[in-house]
């Protein structure tokens, strides 16, 4: 009686549906910042889904949440602060991600900002890594746990979670004031550090005059917009189809730009148009310039915007 009971048992187990992924193999979360303190969210999971329906992901005061495959959006439901994605393939090596727009993360308290992020690993995970970008103005104050600073860009706080177990939790927090750069050097005379800042304006000024100069005398040069076919008045289906795949910000970005005149824009009028932070703004070109939906390049002082020709091919 007890091999049967046994057999009945393992058949059952194995035809239960399985909502979760017993090791992540990465879990990636990168955190951009603008001045505003509203926060982009990226979270990049990678694990073996040969065997399960779902898995469960968390969020603060999510907007605009976006979550994907190498091939399609995938289906979502949030309770609370959790997000359960249905996996969108069976696969040892699969990987998904989940983006949102969150205001949740930071708080003010005179000049000194927090960001608080709530870091959950819902599975255990060979490796977690959570990345914040701040403004290239920021001065960070303190970061707990420890993390590793650094200035690229933008400036870079970076957590390392060695092997998170399944129900891991640990708040990341780092402080951080706006209005000067990671590091000041006492040591610089104000006045020299002034004249040299003049100094460089007045040649940067008399370089950008002399290549105006010389894009008159010899028309329009190379890197300037490509001659695109005339602007239709609404688009096509299959523009639109493309328009499903991006974020309420890519969409804003696209339907501007494709609306103007010439089809492209400066940065500031898009800026201006959208009502996007210029922060956020620029990440969000960066997203379409991966996604080689849109081309940006230089007219002297500013970024001038424009869509790819291949996205008025389609029609």
């Amino acid at each position: 009686m007890i091999r049967p009971l046994v057999i009945a048992l393992v058949f059952i187990a194995l035809l239960s549906p399985q909502t979760s992924a017993q090791v992540f193999d990465n879990y990636i979360t990168r955190i951009d910042v603008d001045r505003l303190g509203d926060a982009d969210v990226n979270m990049l999971v990678s694990f073996d889904s040969t065997s399960i329906s779902e898995i469960r992901l968390p969020v603060d005061g999510p907007r605009d949440i976006r979550v994907f495959d190498a091939n399609s959006q995938l289906g979502y439901r949030v309770e609370g602060n959790t997000a359960i994605v249905q996996v969108g393939e069976r696969r040892p090596n699969y990987g998904m991600t989940l983006e949102y727009s969150t205001s949740s993360l930071t708080s003010k308290s005179g000049d000194t900002w927090t960001l608080k992020y709530a870091f959950a690993s819902f599975e255990k995970a060979d490796a977690a890594e959570v990345h914040l970008s701040l403004p290239a103005e920021a001065a960070v104050l303190s970061a707990r746990p420890s993390a590793a600073i650094y200035a690229a860009e933008n400036i870079i706080v970076e957590w390392d979670v060695q092997n998170p177990s399944s129900g891991f939790r640990q708040d990341m927090l780092a402080t951080y004031r706006l209005g000067q750069g990671q590091s000041k050097d006492a040591g610089i005379d104000p006045l020299a550090a002034a004249v040299v800042i003049l100094a460089a304006v007045a040649v940067f000024a008399l370089l950008i005059r002399k290549k105006a100069t010389q894009s008159q005398r010899n028309g329009r040069e190379a890197g300037r917009p490509e001659q695109l076919p005339p602007k239709p008045g609404a688009m096509s289906e299959a523009q639109k189809d493309i328009m499903k795949t991006l974020s309420d910000r890519e969409k804003a970005v696209v339907e501007t730009i494709f609306s103007s005149d010439g089809h492209h824009l400066t940065q500031k009028k898009i800026a201006i148009s959208t009502g996007i932070p210029k922060s956020t703004l620029s990440r969000t070109i960066k997203s379409l310039q991966r996604k080689d939906l849109i081309e940006v390049y230089d007219i002297g002082l500013a970024n001038s915007v424009k869509l790819k020709k291949w996205f008025f091919e389609k029609q």
